[in-house]
């Protein structure tokens, strides 16, 4: 089963690295990939400098033309090793984690279906693990690696900054429950539902972005709302956290090859529900603060690493929190 869990990591990486030699249109305008790659000598006054990209980890306002393919690659290691009441930092409690840690591997195909109408499905590989002890003070370490929930979503471009004050999309998805929910750990146990890979339900998301690029300067906003429904956790009924993340980007574009850039990240969070029970040590609202560098190989493709920090971590305790992303 590892081994299997290896190819599909290796083939998603490879189906990613595509990214690269595919047209990438969220580069500068959300509808017309052409303004990003035409070599038409440029109108007199036109600006012909640096151009900035995406933003690594938060979304945008892009739609991709129709006739149009894109795929993009992430790649998430995150470390949470503080345990948290509300916003303090306290020992560890028995039987609770000490540290919980996950690499995920995220690719999304996009592509335009009618003008002003694009749809990306997404896919996403975790390796999870939680370090935990024993009450003689022996450390163990559980593990989950696998397919995670896929999602589908479609936009629909409301503006465009040719025609409007900035590239501005609505859209709508769903999550489908392709990853598991019922793993247990080597004695036996069943998991908690961090540790799952699937919310076992058909989630609806909505979400609001919208940027804008003047010379070197990207500026961009995204609001996402993931709607969680009744799923499973093992032979439970269980509900994951009601989710609204919020971002905020602004990049620029030092010359040709090379942008530096911040984002502000915000994720709030509500209970969970276990056998219609409100889960205590669960939900909350976290912001980061996250710097970042692009590297541009050319007008349709580029690579970035971005650093999120904690700056702000008020969660229903206590939760594991800190920690590196």
């Amino acid at each position: 089963m590892k081994t299997s869990y290896l190819k599909l990591f290796v083939m998603l990486l490879f189906v990613a690295s595509l990214g690269f030699s595919t047209k990438l249109v969220a580069q500068n305008d959300s509808t017309d990939v052409k303004t990003a790659t035409s070599k038409q000598m440029p109108a007199k006054g036109k600006y012909t400098g640096p151009m900035p990209a995406p933003s690594v980890y938060s979304h945008n306002g892009s739609i991709v033309p129709v006739g149009t393919y894109v795929a993009i690659g992430k790649y998430f290691n995150v470390t949470k090793d503080e345990l948290l009441m509300d916003s303090d930092v306290i020992d560890f409690i028995y039987p609770g984690g000490a540290e919980f840690s996950y690499q995920e591997v995220w690719a999304a195909f996009r592509t335009g279906i009618i003008k002003g109408v694009d749809v990306r499905l997404i896919t996403s590989t975790f390796t999870k693990s939680m370090d935990r002890f024993k009450p003689d003070g022996t450390k163990f370490t559980d593990t989950n690696n696998g397919l995670g929930d896929f999602k589908l979503v479609g936009r629909y471009g409301i503006f465009n900054q040719k025609t409007g004050p900035a590239n501005v999309i609505v859209g709508a998805g769903v999550t489908i429950p392709v990853g598991t929910t019922d793993a247990v750990d080597s004695n036996g146990n069943l998991l908690p539902g961090g540790m799952q890979l699937g919310s076992g339900s058909w989630n609806p998301m909505f979400e609001f972005g919208a940027h804008k690029v003047s010379k070197q300067h990207w500026n961009s906003v995204h609001f996402l709302y993931v709607m969680s429904m009744k799923g499973e956790l093992g032979p439970h009924e269980f509900t994951r956290s009601q989710v609204l993340k919020y971002n905020y980007a602004y990049n620029y574009a030092l010359n040709n090859k090379f942008d530096v850039g911040a984002e502000l990240n915000g994720e709030i969070k509500s209970m969970g529900v276990l056998n219609g029970v409100d889960l205590a040590t669960s939900g909350g609202h976290a912001i980061y603060f996250a710097p970042e560098v692009h590297y541009k190989f050319s007008k349709k493709a580029y690579m970035g690493i971005c650093a999120p920090i904690p700056v702000y971590e008020n969660l229903n305790g206590p939760q594991l929190g800190g920690g590196l992303m």
